[in-house]
């Protein structure tokens, strides 16, 4: 979950770093800072569809895989929130100051 500091994937790093620069007149020092910043900022992150038995077997079956640090209202209408790189990209677009997307083709 986006906005808990329980635990962090690497999309989410990445969103917080960039909330920690992107704060100009705020210092930022912590992940709860970094969160507050995005909240206000008008981050939304991407909400996917995940029933309890796919929860349950992702769970059981991955080490790296939790759901327990969603909200309980949400988890159990089986909508988990999450940092993806579209949630980012889409932000990043929403803000328009002056970032700028460049796809690097594969070598060949």
């Amino acid at each position: 979950y986006p906005f808990s500091t329980q635990y962090q994937n690497s999309n989410t790093w990445v969103l917080e770093t960039l909330a920690a620069v992107e704060a100009r007149d705020a210092k930022i020092v912590n992940r709860e800072q970094a969160q507050a910043w995005l909240k206000l900022a008008g981050y939304q992150p991407s909400e996917m569809k995940i029933g309890t038995f796919k929860r349950l077997g992702g769970r059981v079956f991955k080490a790296n895989v939790a759901f327990d640090d969603h909200p309980t209202e949400l988890r159990f209408s089986d909508r988990i929130r999450t940092v993806t790189v579209d949630s980012v990209m889409r932000f990043l677009a929403d803000r328009n100051e002056g970032w700028q997307v460049v796809e690097i083709p594969a070598a060949r």
